[in-house]
């Protein structure tokens, strides 16, 4: 009788076993369902957005608004992204339009902060919209502030 275990010592390791596992399931519920209300409200956010600038840009087509709403940092990739859908369909003028309109509210410094970001989404868009615009107006060459901003990758292999 030297194996015999104590039954209740088991039993009420089984039962905390079952709470512990229980709570952890809960838990886990009420995170999905915190970030499946953050994806909601990102995606009403966005959509707000682009029902507001989608229509402006389509004017900027044939000149710049006077009045136009300002553009929170949240919503640059946004922008960003319709602006440049936007600029490669168009041709001449219509693209100096745009052009100003970028300027105008300043995401050439938006693009350049999106290009220093962490986020490899964001890294992409910065250099493709000041590439695509050739936002030099300034005064400053954008490559230069890129500098540093992108991996490094070496030609050949280091020598042993």
């Amino acid at each position: 009788m030297a194996y015999v275990t104590d039954s209740d010592f088991v039993i009420t390791v089984a039962w905390w076993t079952r709470t512990a596992s229980v709570a952890l399931v809960f838990l886990l519920m009420l995170q999905i369902l915190f970030l499946r209300w953050l994806l909601i409200r990102r995606l009403r956010r966005r959509e707000h957005f682009v029902a507001i600038w989608q229509p402006l840009l389509m004017d900027c087509i044939e000149e710049v608004p006077a009045q136009l709403p300002k553009i929170r940092g949240g919503d640059a990739y946004s922008f960003l992204t319709l602006w440049n859908c936007l600029h490669e369909s168009v041709r001449d003028e219509p693209k100096e339009c745009l052009n100003t309109l970028a300027r105008y509210c300043d995401m050439d410094a938006a693009a350049l902060i999106l290009a220093r970001s962490g986020n490899a989404r964001e890294r992409l868009m910065g250099p493709s919209t000041l590439g695509t615009c050739a936002m030099t107006q300034r005064g400053a060459n954008w490559s230069r502030w890129l500098k540093g901003t992108m991996p490094r990758y070496r030609s050949r292999p280091p020598a042993p």
